[in-house]
């Protein structure tokens, strides 16, 4: 459960919200914050970065990482293209 504090203390300041799951963006955190944003009638970006809802190949967890756009280099550049747009 997200609280409030969470809210008053970190998405009030922030234009940019980046959720980050290793798993279906689909039900999971990033929609939770999404609905709680809403709720509260904040104007925040969420950037929701997870697992699209598509059929991956196999492999091991390095690449499955890689096909989901995960990799610490991929999330960077992601989070780097949100922040440009917020501005």
């Amino acid at each position: 459960v997200i609280g409030d504090y969470i809210v008053d203390f970190f998405f009030r300041k922030s234009k940019l919200i980046v959720t980050a799951e290793e798993h279906s963006i689909v039900g999971g955190l990033g929609g939770t914050v999404a609905e709680l944003l809403s709720s509260k009638g904040l104007g925040n970006t969420v950037l929701r970065l997870g697992v699209d809802d598509l059929h991956l190949h196999e492999g091991d967890y390095a690449y499955m990482l890689e096909q989901s756009g995960l990799t610490s280099n991929r999330i960077r550049e992601k989070i780097l293209s949100g922040y440009g747009r917020v501005q």
